[in-house]
């Protein structure tokens, strides 16, 4: 009972009735009619009864119409909530239809504008409920997808800054090697050693890199929450061992002063005599050594991966190239290896020359040949005589092709003995 009081004072604070004047001037002119000047006071007492009863009876029935009737903001079905958040062709095409437009424009459930605008006709028809009840349940459906469609497109700024920067690729290193790398990029990037150690490399600018550890080198940066992001790395390993071993000795077979050297390695070698880059490329090689004093011959291997290493070997030469040349002969020896004078090292060479022998004395040419096996017996070609015992003579050879390295000219004394 004291909840329908309580409903009778909250209606009637702020309820009128409408007025309509002719109604109680007929009514008071029959009052008049009958009671005279008397009836003014009972007119206005049964105009005040006739108010109470009517409000009363008003009251009464909204009251048990409420209670039997609770209003529920969340019971539009699925269809409602469809129809006024996606009205159809039909309903938009009616002339007595209200339009309702929604502006959203949000990336967070707390950022959502809306905007509902309706004709003077749908102010007629929706009160300030129905309205309300609308507007929650636009914002209910719209929060959710706006909110997750946002997640998945949004980009954050570590992922920005990592579309931006470019990273120059880098092959594998040699260990011990220096390289030089470009940041072209507008802000750091970090190189990350094998040792875990950060590098910074910054903006617009060439750095010079010491690879002294043997692994992996990671090239990023480094995002909001100090993590290290790798986007591209290279790897720094030794080169390959070479070994080169060398013969004791300097080998005269072929006429030539040839020193043999090897190298046990995969990969391409190459070959230096004293620091002098030479032609030579194979596993096996043979240098001339012609002048007397200290040789050293190094090979370097170039492994698969670029890196090189190198190891050499030396050697002392006791005394000059002179073609093996002796300096005495004996013309009436019973030896025939002794008979006759010729340079050994051009009956080996085969390769073209003259040769002459000079009297020292008047430096008259008494002998000359361009073929190994015309050797020089001893005689004078102007007298047509041997020539003198124990008396020195001088020979000169031109070689036309000597060896790289090589002098074309040779010179020595020959003796008859």
């Amino acid at each position: 009972m004291r909840d329908i009081e309580e409903l009778f004072k909250t209606s009637l604070k702020d309820h009128e009735l409408p007025y309509d004047e002719n109604a109680w001037s007929q009514l008071s002119k029959r009052l008049d009619a009958k009671n005279g000047v008397a009836s003014s006071n009972l007119k206005w007492f049964i105009g005040a009864a006739s108010v109470v009863a009517i409000v009363a009876t008003y009251l009464f029935v909204t009251a048990e119409e409420t209670a039997k009737t609770p209003i529920n903001k969340h019971s539009q079905t699925e269809t409602e909530k469809k129809n006024v958040l996606h009205p159809s062709k039909e309903d938009l095409s009616k002339e007595d239809s209200s339009v309702v437009s929604l502006n959203v424009e949000a990336k967070s459930p707390e950022n959502i504008n809306i905007t509902i605008s309706r004709d003077e006709k749908k102010n007629q028809l929706i009160e300030g409920l129905e309205l309300d009840i609308i507007e929650e349940q636009i914002i209910s459906d719209l929060i959710a997808p706006v909110y997750r469609e946002v997640e998945l497109t949004g980009l954050s700024d570590n992922h920005e800054s990592q579309v931006k920067l470019h990273f120059n690729k880098m092959g594998n290193q040699c260990l011990n090697s220096t390289i030089s790398y470009s940041n072209t990029n507008e802000k750091s990037i970090w190189l990350r050693l094998p040792s875990s150690e950060l590098i910074e490399m910054p903006a617009k600018s060439n750095t010079n890199l010491n690879l002294s550890q043997k692994g992996m080198y990671l090239i990023g940066n480094i995002d909001n929450a100090n993590e290290f992001i790798t986007s591209t790395s290279f790897r720094v390993d030794p080169a390959q061992e070479i070994q080169v071993s060398a013969a004791d000795y300097v080998d005269f077979e072929n006429g030539l002063p040839e020193f043999n050297v090897q190298a046990f390695a995969e990969g391409e070698v190459s070959w230096k005599l004293n620091n002098e880059p030479t032609s030579k490329s194979g596993k096996k090689e043979t240098f001339n050594l012609f002048d007397k004093g200290n040789y050293s011959i190094e090979g370097e291997l170039t492994d698969i991966n670029g890196c090189k290493s190198k190891a050499q070997v030396t050697f002392y030469i006791e005394k000059n190239y002179n073609l093996l040349a002796v300096n005495a002969f004996t013309p009436n020896s019973f030896d025939n290896r002794n008979t006759t004078f010729m340079p050994f090292a051009l009956t080996k060479r085969n390769t073209p020359f003259k040769m002459i022998v000079i009297d020292p004395i008047n430096g008259a040419v008494i002998y000359e040949t361009s073929n190994s096996d015309q050797a020089w017996d001893g005689v004078n070609k102007n007298s047509g005589e041997l020539v003198e015992k124990n008396k020195s003579f001088v020979w000169k050879v031109i070689l036309q092709q000597p060896e790289k390295g090589e002098s074309p000219e040779y010179m020595g004394t020959i003796v008859r003995l």
